[in-house]
């Protein structure tokens, strides 16, 4: 995306829709821009196939607001989407065999009697279009001749032929070869370009990858996430957007006893031992897997016990698994120390088999570990590494923009001890206050930037809330946010150390902010605590995408994250849930998904 937020094409905000009283959509916020393709995936039931019939008028929207170039649509029908140049490539478009290539391109533009003159005049037009986007055919060609594939090319091309500025194509891959989807790739690519804005549904994350410049994950009708694809990391994205279950066979597996004969005594030990363990027998069947090893699958052991572990390595959502199937099929030894893994495990597997390397009639041991938190933990302290070499670099970078400013300051008043026109005084004002802005910037960023340990000061909530939007007032105003202060009039004063409690600040502004998309809305208040005690409640409220109910308990947990760019650890929550508990103080959320996400701290007051 741009440094500018540009005018979006499309615009649809806390978006609801239910089927009799099944909810589809809950509060779903989505934008589209100029030259941009927004890939919308999700599994079966997230919501695309709704999101995507309300822009093309087939649903009529019960609840939210739809604005396309700028302007607000109250009804959207299947006609006044395509006046306002929304072009949908339906899975199954209507194909008419028995007519010609121009026929369908054209279908519902031709006028009731048409003069050969404009008969002419189309097929030009038609010979143009095809010559821009690469199709080679004759457009008096009959559909028939075209290969089923081929076919295919002919509702994109349609929607193009009437000068469409927004391209919805749903799950289209699916009916096409790859060369074929290789041409589509190529025609999408022409189409953002020009500056059209491409809305591409897919279940195929590699497709998201492939093509996409942001993606937006549905879960349930509600928005999970919205990021740059360049900052997504892919096994994150995954998890996110799908759950990896199998089904079971309910019959029961006969247990080859002759892979391993294992005691009661023997079957505790493996059980309990840290590293996960599965027993494989000859014909790839899972006769045993200990609690470490379900634990870090996310099963119970029952459900694996007997299935084809083949099958259900193929099915899981692991890097390198058809180098470790290889490894499983043909008995040999296998290490393999660095994979990404759901919720953003990172697993070491260990091959061995019971025999002789190659022995297709032996059984074999899986090993299993967990190090995501060593893995975390080791990136997070090279990630800090570089933000202090960093924060060091800009407080010294601040202390020399200090001394020219200075010397500026000093003109300036020899400047307003001078006779001037009163043109020229408000000239010399207006430098004064964006010097003093420049001023107090600096002194904000040298002061978060100090380190080493301080003593405690008294501290005022309000100010320290005031410095902090100093500093995130460009990345606030870069995407238009709206930013909503709501702060109590009397002065809290807290007990603290002001770089904690500004990083804490920091973090829970920047949740906010990535959870909103642009133009989005967020609230900072204060208020004195409802809770018995004396207290002050710090509010952070943004209108984002939510947290969903069942994972609300884990937020604060060490390298626990729902976000899926590249760059986050896990951690931000974690350490603001520590600095808050440090001051005596607490650290809550509330928050409903697709409507608002609540962030209170809690901190005693300075009496």
């Amino acid at each position: 995306m741009d440094s500018i937020i540009r005018q979006a094409l499309l615009q649809m905000q806390n978006i609801r829709y239910s089927y009799g009283s099944l909810k589809a959509l809950t509060g779903i916020d989505f934008d589209l821009y100029p030259g941009e393709i927004h890939g919308l995936s999700g599994d079966h039931g997230s919501g695309k196939s709704s999101l995507v019939k309300l822009l093309s008028g087939s649903l009529n929207c019960q609840k939210g607001v739809i604005r396309i170039k700028g302007k607000l649509i109250s009804t959207l029908t299947p006609s006044l989407a395509v006046q306002m140049g929304i072009g949908m490539v339906y899975q199954n478009e209507e194909i008419i065999s028995t007519g010609s290539l121009m026929d369908n391109v054209y279908l519902g533009q031709f006028p009731p009697i048409m003069l050969a003159k404009r008969k002419a005049a189309i097929l030009q037009q038609c010979r143009e279009l095809f010559e821009y986007y690469g199709f080679d055919e004759d457009p008096r060609m009959k559909v028939m001749e075209l290969t089923p594939t081929r076919r295919q090319m002919l509702p994109f091309l349609r929607v193009l032929a009437r000068g469409a500025d927004i391209l919805i194509l749903d799950e289209i891959a699916q009916k096409t070869t790859p060369e074929e989807q290789e041409h589509i790739y190529k025609l999408l690519h022409l189409c953002r370009d020009e500056g059209k804005g491409i809305i591409y549904v897919t279940s195929n994350i590699d497709e998201i990858f492939r093509i996409a410049d942001r993606v937006t994950i549905l879960h349930n009708g509600v928005r999970r996430t919205t990021e740059e694809v360049s900052r997504v990391d892919r096994a994150r994205l995954v998890n996110l957007a799908f759950n990896f279950t199998m089904d079971r066979k309910d019959q029961k597996t006969h247990v080859d006893h002759k892979i391993l004969l294992i005691s009661r005594y023997d079957k505790k030990i493996i059980n309990d031992m840290p590293q996960g363990i599965m027993i494989i027998s000859p014909s790839n069947e899972i006769q045993d897997i200990n609690t470490a090893a379900a634990r870090i699958l996310e099963c119970r052991p029952e459900e694996l016990t007997g299935s084809d572990l083949s099958e259900y390595l193929m099915a899981l959502p692991i890097e390198k698994k058809d180098e470790i199937h290889d490894a499983i099929m043909e008995r040999r030894n296998g290490l393999w120390k660095s994979l990404k893994f759901l919720r953003n495990k990172r697993l070491k597997i260990r091959i061995s088999p019971l025999g002789e390397n190659g022995d297709q009639n032996q059984g074999l041991l899986l090993f299993l570990e967990d190090f995501s938190s060593d893995y975390e933990t080791r990136e997070y302290l090279q990630q800090a590494e570089k933000f202090v070499s960093t924060a060091e670099m800009a407080a010294g970078v601040a202390h020399e923009v200090n001394n020219p400013l200075g010397i500026i300051q000093n003109y300036l008043d020899l400047l307003q001890m001078e006779s001037l026109s009163e043109n020229a005084v408000d000239c010399v004002r207006q430098i004064q206050s964006e010097l003093s802005r420049i001023v107090e910037i600096i002194s904000s960023l040298l002061s978060f930037s100090r380190a080493g340990v301080r003593p405690l000061k008294v501290l005022n909530v309000n100010d320290l809330l005031d410095e902090v939007l100093i500093l995130m007032g460009h990345k606030l105003k870069l995407r238009e946010i709206q930013l909503h202060k709501q702060y109590c009039r009397k002065e809290f004063l807290i007990r603290g150390h002001e770089n904690k409690l500004k990083q804490l600040f920091i973090n829970l502004l920047n949740n906010a902010s990535e959870a909103v998309l642009n133009k989005g809305e967020i609230q900072i208040s204060t208020d004195i605590s409802r809770e018995p005690g004396d207290f002050v409640d710090i509010c952070f409220t943004d209108n984002g995408n939510g947290i969903p109910d069942d994972i609300q308990e884990q937020i604060f947990s060490p390298f626990f994250t729902t976000k899926v760019t590249k760059t986050n650890t896990g951690l931000g929550l974690s350490i603001c849930q520590h600095i808050v508990e440090s001051y005596n103080g607490e650290i809550s959320v509330k928050s409903t998904p697709g409507e608002i996400t609540c962030f209170t701290v809690r901190l005693p007051l300075f009496l």
